[in-house]
């Protein structure tokens, strides 16, 4: 089941998620976008963003073929022990 991470402050995305092929984004209509082929250091950049509706409609949307995903979904409301403490992931 793909996962997705909550986006606060976004007044059009509630969340996003990624796998080793695409960025998955969640509107408030409550459609998930998929936007096939983003490369690692594109969903990094998004992920990062300050505005990410205007990292993806500058940086992604114009650049990657978009389908509605209709598979199923969750939206993550809770942190993972790893995202909690700072330094690197070491593997878990």
């Amino acid at each position: 089941m793909l996962t997705l991470r909550p986006i606060e402050g976004s007044s059009t995305i509630v969340a996003i998620g990624h796998d080793s092929e695409s960025v998955y984004v969640l509107f408030r209509s409550q459609k998930v976008y998929r936007y096939i082929g983003v490369p690692v250091t594109v969903k990094d950049e998004f992920l990062a963003a300050p505005s990410k509706g205007q990292y993806l409609n500058a940086s992604i949307k114009p650049h990657y073929q978009a389908s509605v995903y209709d598979g199923p979904y969750a939206v993550r409301t809770s942190l993972s022990l790893r995202e909690l403490l700072p330094g690197p992931s070491y593997g878990f």
